[in-house]
C-alpha cells in the first residue's frame, strides 16, 4: 500500500472500489482507514483523529508511522488569503479545542502502552504528532512539551527493562541479543527525539528537569555503544539509519545548550553522566577535577583522572554522537583469549559480557563488565578480567553494598588449588573464590 503513503490521489470511494486488492494480512478496515487518511487535503487531521480515537489503525507498525508522518508534515496548497500562512492541510487544527483534544486522546494512547517496550512505534507517533501541534499551535505548547517529558521518562523506563534483560541474556544466541539491541537503538532513538529543534519548546521539555542533559547524554552514549557493540555487519532498516540521521541533527542543535550547562555546573554534568554510564567509575576520584574540549573538536571532552601506580585514566565524551571512551576504548566484548580460558569457561560457560576499560589500580588491561548482575551483594555485582602475559587469568567479582559500605572484592581460586585439600565432589561441583574483605572462602554451585 505504498500508493497511500506517495500521495493523496485516491479518494474515500477509490479506496472502497479497491477492497478486492486488500492483502490477506489486513483486515478490510485497516485498509481503508490507511488507504483514505490522506484522501482529502482539509479532512487529513480529523481522519487521523477518528483513525487515533476508534484504534482502527495499528500504530505498532512501521508502515503507519510512515503515513501518519507524511500526513501532518503534508503542506498542501495555500489559502486564497495571502495574509493567511495556515495552508489549507492544516485548517482543523485552528479550530477552537481541536488540537487540544487530540493531545489528550495521545496521553490516553501512551498510557495504555506505558509497560509495553515493544511498542515503540507508538511513542514515536506521539512524538512527532505531539511537536507538529506545537509549531503550529503554539498556544498548545505547554500541553505538547508536557507530553514529550511524559513520553521521555517511558523511554528511559523501558531502556532499563531491556538493559537488565540483555544482562540476563549473556549466554543467549548472538541474533536473539543483536535483535533486542536493535529494540534498545530505537527506544532510545525515541527518547533523544524527546529533545526538539525548537528554542521554545525545548525550554519547556528542560527547564523544569534537573536531569534532562544527563539523560541526554546517556541516551546517545547507549546508542552508540549499542551500535558498536552490533558492529558494521549488522544491517540496520533505513527507517532506523534515517532517525537516527535525525537524532545527530539534534545534537549539533542543543551542543551550545549543553555547553553552557557545563559551565554553569563546573563541568559536573559530565562527572554526573560518567557516574550513571560507568558502573566501573565509583573507584575514580573525578569530583575535583576539571573537564577541558578539545580545541579540534569542541563536542568532545576529556578528563585526566590519576591513578595509584599507574599512568592517569584518560577520558572522553562527545556530547553530539554519544562516543565514551575510556583510555581510548568504547563499551566491547571480552576478547577471544579471556573467553575461550578454561577458568571463565568453566565459571561462566559461553556467557558473553559487555565491558568497558576498568583504569583502577596497576593493571592497565584489566575490563570490567558494564552491567550488573544479582548476587551476595546489596546492589549486585560486577566482574574484572585481566590476563597477564603469562596466560593467567584473574577474574574479581566486585560486590556493591549499601549504606555506603565499601565493596567487596571477590577473586576467583583456580580449582586445582583444592584437588589435595578437599573431597574431589566439592572442586568439580563448585567454583571457588576469595573474598578479601572478609577474609573467607566462598564455594558456589557451577
Amino acid at each position: 500500500m505504498q500508493w497511500a503513503i506517495n500521495g493523496k490521489e485516491a479518494t474515500c470511494n477509490d479506496v472502497i472500489a479497491m477492497q478486492n486488492t486488500c492483502n490477506r494480512d489486513l483486515s478490510l478496515t485497516e485498509f481503508k482507514e490507511f488507504g483514505s487518511l490522506r484522501s482529502e487535503w482539509k479532512l487529513q487531521w480529523r481522519n487521523l483523529f477518528r483513525a487515533l480515537t476508534q484504534c482502527s489503525l495499528s500504530l505498532k507498525e512501521e508502515s503507519v508511522f510512515h503515513l501518519i508522518s507524511q500526513t501532518i508534515w503534508q503542506a498542501g496548497p495555500g489559502n486564497s488569503d495571502q495574509h493567511d500562512f495556515v495552508r489549507k492541510a492544516y485548517t482543523s487544527l485552528g479550530c477552537t479545542g481541536f488540537p487540544e483534544e487530540l493531545l489528550r486522546l495521545l496521553e490516553n494512547i501512551r498510557r495504555k502502552h506505558v509497560d509495553n517496550w515493544k511498542d515503540h512505534y507508538v511513542l514515536l507517533t506521539i512524538i512527532v504528532i505531539s511537536q507538529r501541534i506545537s509549531s503550529l499551535r503554539p498556544d498548545c505548547i505547554d500541553m505538547a512539551a508536557e507530553l514529550l517529558v511524559y513520553c521521555r521518562d517511558d523511554a528511559v523506563k523501558w531502556s532499563k527493562d531491556i538493559q537488565r534483560i540483555l544482562s540476563s541474556l549473556s549466554n543467549a544466541p548472538r541474533k536473539e541479543i543483536d535483535d533486542l539491541r536493535v529494540k534498545l537503538i530505537e527506544v532510545n532513538i525515541c527518547c533523544a527525539l524527546t529533545f526538539p529543534i525548537d528554542d521554545m519548546l525545548l525550554s519547556r521539555v528542560t527547564i523544569n528537569r534537573s536531569d534532562s542533559w544527563e539523560t541526554w547524554l546517556c541516551t546517545v552514549a547507549r546508542i552508540h555503544d549499542n551500535l558498536v557493540l552490533l558492529g558494521q555487519e549488522h544491517k540496520l532498516s533505513n527507517t532506523v539509519r534515517n532517525l537516527l540521521r535525525r537524532v545527530e541533527e539534534i545534537g549539533l542543535y542543543v551542543e551550545e545548550k549543553i555547553h553552557e550547562e557545563c559551565a554553569t555546573s563546573n563541568n559536573a554534568l559530565l562527572t554526573r553522566f560518567v557516574r550513571r554510564h560507568h558502573t566501573g567509575s565509583s573507584s575514580w576520584k573525578m569530583d575535583s577535577l576539571v573537564w577541558y574540549p578539545y580545541l579540534e573538536a569542541l563536542q568532545v571532552y576529556h578528563l585526566r583522572v590519576p591513578q595509584e601506580f599507574r599512568h592517569p585514566l584518560e577520558l572522553q565524551i562527545d556530547i553530539v554522537k554519544g562516543r565514551f571512551l575510556v583510555d581510548g576504548c568504547p563499551v566491547g566484548y571480552l576478547p577471544p583469549t579471556i573467553e575461550n580460558h578454561p577458568d571463565f569457561q568453566r565459571v561462566f560457560g559461553n556467557k558473553s559480557f559487555e565491558v568497558q576499560p576498568y583504569g583502577a589500580g596497576f593493571q592497565a588491561g584489566r575490563m570490567i563488565t558494564k552491567d550488573l548482575f544479582p548476587s551476595p551483594g546489596d546492589e549486585g555485582s560486577q566482574y574484572s578480567f585481566y590476563l597477564d602475559m603469562k596466560q593467567q587469568l584473574t577474574i574479581t567479582e566486585h560486590r556493591r553494598m549499601k549504606g555506603g559500605i565499601k565493596e567487596q572484592k571477590v577473586e576467583l581460586i583456580s580449582h586445582n588449588h583444592f584437588k589435595k585439600n578437599v573431597p574431589p565432589f566439592l572442586v568439580k561441583k563448585f567454583s571457588h573464590w576469595y573474598n578479601h574483605t572478609t577474609e573467607k572462602f566462598e564455594f558456589f554451585r557451577r
